[in-house]
Parts: structure tokens; C-alpha cells; sequence
């Protein structure tokens, strides 16, 4: 796999992410629905299960039931509600750099670290380490409900982002031969050993409760049956992190708890999981701006939206204030009026939401712009990587100008012109293409 690669004619390939084993990981670009996401290519000549370098192994490339082997684990595995594994959006198969045809899975993109790397670079406090921990151990619970081991765990497989924990490859790793309980009984080992590897070198250690110490024995135990069930080993852990951090969004917040490994509640499909999500049909078209065109009109119906809703809201406050008993303006008198100070209440003067007026020219703009990107990027004009890079670049100041966070679009639209003229001189696209998109920022 190279640079560039377009799979199933969508999935355009930006850069390798994995230290360069058999499988392969990808940061790619979806182009049907221009975003970012992660391509996993499992590495060949094994069955799903087997691992090489850390990563998720697969099957022969011209192996079709493979593939099929394969797509079963995906398809068991996308319908586990539980928001800390990471969202699947495909499995495929199709032809590769060589021409041979290669299984892959398509998944969200986590631009973070690995829990590994994050307790490499830094100790974890111990509300953060049992924080972490929870939220593993309540997804594990909820998969093993729903029937499905991770069949790897372990802290190279965690994600540890501002959101919360994002496990990868759930189901990808369990051995094809593996009964279900010794699959769990492996998984309760994996959680055992990020427990102990999350707590380690723990500032404060002594605020680690006596409940997690011993938990983490009994997960960590040699004899399968004294290990606790997935469920418990969440239960437990939420009450100490609650214990520790009682202010914690996860500590106050409803956390529901699959009781049982027959307990099928969990099994709630949500918006987006599979079905439709693993056909790979291309609906909206390679390079069509009027999808892009459409992003800025939604963006714009919003803007308008906001700023009404803004708007009234500040009437109705300025009319309740007027209308207010005892602060209305006295009758006039004759002779000047007196002065008085005003009352000091201790609070501020009020000040009512005066919502920014986002720069509806440079939307227009911008707008403009993202169709001659993507047809940039399809054409060849654009380099991949650029093409990527321009497009987050638009996106991300189309959303700053919506949400009012940007009121003055000048000093970023000047850093973008400097962008398009530096990859320009570099040969990373084209002088028409470059040419176009600085007449369209130079209007206005």
C-alpha cells in the first residue's frame, strides 16, 4: 500500500500510522463524505486472530472466505452500543497497490494517543487512571453482553482522548477456535493488566481503594474461574472512581450497567451503525461540488437561525427589563434633576448577547473554494496530503465564522493565500489551480 491509493474508489490513502508490520493502519481520506477516517489493512497468511506487530492480522488476500470471516466479526462487533469503542464505517475488499485484492476496514479517525503512549509520557492521577479503567471496563461489559469479545486488550489498543476512552478492533483479535468464556476470561486478563499499567507510578498511590487493589488481583489471576466477570469489574471501578472523584461528570452522570452476560439491553442499535454503512457504494459521487455547495447553504440557513433566535432573545430581555416595576423612568420635574448615585448591588451592569454578524462574503468564498479542492484532488491537480490539509483548513474556518467564534475572517484568509502560493511554489498543485482559488480570496 502506498501514498495516494484510492480503495473502492473512495478511500484515498494520506499517511501510514503503524510502525510498518504486516498489517497496516492508515489516516485516509473518505471522499464521499469528505472527512477524515482510519483505514486498517490486516496483514495476509493467517485467519482473523492472529497478530503481527501489535497490529490485527487477517487472511490470504485472494482468500475470499476470509473476508468473509472477517465482515462477520465487523458486522457482530458495530452492533455493541457502547460509545467508547470507535465508530466502524466499512469493510471492503479491493484491489491494492499490487492489483491483488486486500480486505480492509474503514473506521473514525482518533487523532490522540495510545493510553500506553499517554502513561509514557506522564503518570496518570488516580482518578483519571480509575476514570479510564471504568469506562473500559463498562464497554468490555456491554460487548460481552451482547456476545462479542475484544480478543486483544490491552493499552496499545486504548485510546485516551478529551472525550474519554476510544477502544479499537473490538472482536478482531478472539482465536477462531476460542470457547466464549475463555475469550471474556482473556479479555478480564487484558483489563487487569491496563488496570495495573494505568495505576502504576500513580502520584498519590494511597488514594487507590483497597475494592480496585484486590480487583485487579483477581483479573490478573492465573486460574480462569477466580477472575471476575467483565460486569463486576465495571461495577467496582465506577464506585471507586466516584469515591475519589465524587465531581466527575462520570461519577454524577446516569451510568447504566449491563447485569448479566445475557442481558440483551445494550444491544440498542443506533443511527449510522451497520447495515447500510458496510455498502460502499460512492451515492454522492467522486469530486461533486454540489455536495460541497450544499455544506455552505446548511451553514449559512444555520448562521441565520442563530442570529433570529439571538435576536429575539434580546428583545424579549430588553422589554421584560422596561416593563420591570420600580425601574421606570419618574415623571419629569421642573428644575434640574438631582443627582444621585446609583445603588450599588454588587453585581455587574447587565449586558445582553449582542451575537457577531459572521462575514457572509468570506462564507461565500470560502464556499467557493472547497468544490476546486476536490476537484483538485480528483484530477491530480492537488496533491493527497494538500488537498487534506486545504480542506480541514476551509472546513475549520467555515465553522469558526458560523459559530461566531472568528468575526474578523481578514488575518485567516491572508494565512490561507500564503498557504495556496507556498504549495504552489513547492509543485504540490497546480499554478491554475492555485491561480483560481487567489482570485476567489482576493474579491471582496
Amino acid at each position: 500500500m502506498e501514498p495516494g491509493l484510492r480503495l473502492a474508489g473512495r478511500y484515498r490513502l494520506v499517511e501510514r500510522l503503524d510502525g510498518g508490520g504486516a498489517g497496516e493502519v492508515w489516516h485516509a481520506w473518505d471522499q464521499a463524505l469528505s472527512r477524515p477516517v482510519a483505514v486498517k489493512v490486516p496483514g495476509p497468511g493467517r485467519a482473523p486472530g492472529g497478530h503481527v506487530d501489535g497490529h490485527v492480522d487477517g487472511h490470504d488476500d485472494e482468500d475470499a472466505g476470509g473476508h468473509e470471516e472477517l465482515r462477520e466479526r465487523v458486522l457482530r462487533a458495530v452492533r455493541v452500543a457502547d460509545p467508547a469503542f470507535v465508530t466502524v464505517y466499512d469493510c471492503d475488499r479491493a484491489p491494492g497497490s499490487a492489483g491483488r485484492p486486500v480486505s480492509f476496514i474503514v473506521t473514525a479517525f482518533l487523532d490522540g494517543e495510545t493510553l500506553a503512549e499517554r502513561v509514557r509520557r506522564a503518570p496518570l492521577p488516580v482518578p483519571a487512571a480509575l476514570e479510564c479503567c471504568a469506562q473500559t471496563a463498562t464497554a468490555l461489559a456491554a460487548a460481552h453482553a451482547a456476545g462479542v469479545a475484544h480478543g486483544d486488550l490491552r493499552m496499545e489498543k486504548i485510546f485516551y482522548t478529551p472525550d474519554g476512552v476510544r477502544i479499537v478492533d473490538l472482536g478482531l483479535g478472539v482465536p477462531g477456535e476460542a470457547e466464549k468464556g475463555e475469550a471474556e476470561a482473556a479479555d478480564v486478563l487484558g483489563l487487569g493488566t491496563v488496570l495495573a499499567g494505568c495505576l502504576e507510578r500513580a502520584p498519590a498511590p494511597d488514594q487507590v481503594p483497597e475494592e480496585v487493589l484486590r480487583l485487579g488481583e483477581r483479573c490478573r489471576a492465573a486460574e480462569t474461574e477466580r477472575r471476575p466477570g467483565a460486569a463486576e469489574a465495571a461495577e467496582v471501578l465506577v464506585r471507586a472512581h466516584a469515591a475519589v472523584a465524587p465531581e466527575s461528570f462520570m461519577a454524577t452522570a446516569p451510568f447504566p450497567m449491563p447485569r448479566a452476560s445475557g442481558d440483551t439491553s445494550v444491544l440498542v442499535r443506533r443511527p449510522g451503525d451497520p447495515g447500510d454503512l458496510l455498502d460502499t457504494g460512492d451515492e454522492a459521487g467522486e469530486g461533486n461540488p454540489g455536495r460541497l455547495r450544499d455544506r455552505v447553504t446548511v451553514m449559512r440557513v444555520a448562521v441565520t437561525v442563530t442570529l433570529l433566535a439571538a435576536s429575539l432573545a434580546t428583545i424579549m430581555a430588553v422589554t421584560d427589563l422596561l416593563d420591570s416595576p420600580g425601574e421606570r423612568a419618574a415623571p419629569p420635574r421642573s428644575g434640574p434633576a438631582p443627582v444621585t448615585a446609583a445603588p450599588d448591588t454588587g453585581e455587574p451592569e447587565s449586558s445582553f448577547p449582542r451575537p457577531s454578524m459572521p462575514d457572509m462574503d468570506a462564507l461565500e468564498r470560502l464556499g467557493e473554494l472547497q468544490p476546486i479542492v476536490e476537484g483538485g484532488r480528483a484530477s491530480g491537480a492537488i496533491r493527497s496530503d494538500v488537498a487534506l490539509d486545504l480542506d480541514n483548513t476551509i472546513g475549520n474556518m467555515l465553522e469558526d465564522l458560523a459559530s461566531g467564534r472568528t468575526s474578523d475572517a481578514g488575518p485567516q484568509l491572508q494565512r490561507l493565500r500564503e498557504k495556496i502560493a507556498t504549495r504552489a511554489r513547492e509543485r504540490a498543485l497546480d499554478k491554475d489551480i492555485a491561480d483560481r482559488m487567489t482570485e476567489v480570496l482576493a474579491r471582496g
